[in-house]
């Protein structure tokens, strides 16, 4: 099963739910009882003033095609059962500043 700090792929719909474009997305937690996990959009865009860097040096196993941002400002929560790919995982490093990243941006506490 999926876990905190995985980049995986979701099919995401266009705004007439017609069509989608399959897009990567950070995990923030593990599966709730219902396989639902909160997740973070990730873009290749160019930055956004809420966003994260990520590269390859960010991964300890797997990576991005190009140079990516998780966009904090982005959150989602998505079905386990969604998930069509899985690109890798980051170092628990930069998995906690991303997380510090996020609750700074909400102005919440991160629990020890």
């Amino acid at each position: 099963m999926y876990q905190p700090g995985e980049v995986l792929l979701v099919p995401f719909p266009f705004s007439s739910m017609q069509a989608s474009k399959k897009r990567p997305v950070l995990a923030l937690t593990p599966p709730d009882t219902f396989e639902d996990m909160v997740c973070l959009a990730i873009t290749s865009s160019p930055p956004h003033h809420a966003a994260f860097p990520l590269d390859n040096e960010c991964f300890v196993e797997g990576v991005l095609p190009k140079p990516s941002w998780v966009r904090l400002d982005k959150v989602y929560t998505l079905n386990a059962g969604l998930f069509v790919g899985r690109f890798g995982a980051l170092h628990s490093e930069v998995y906690e500043r991303v997380k510090k990243h996020f609750c700074e941006h909400f102005g919440c506490q991160l629990l020890k």
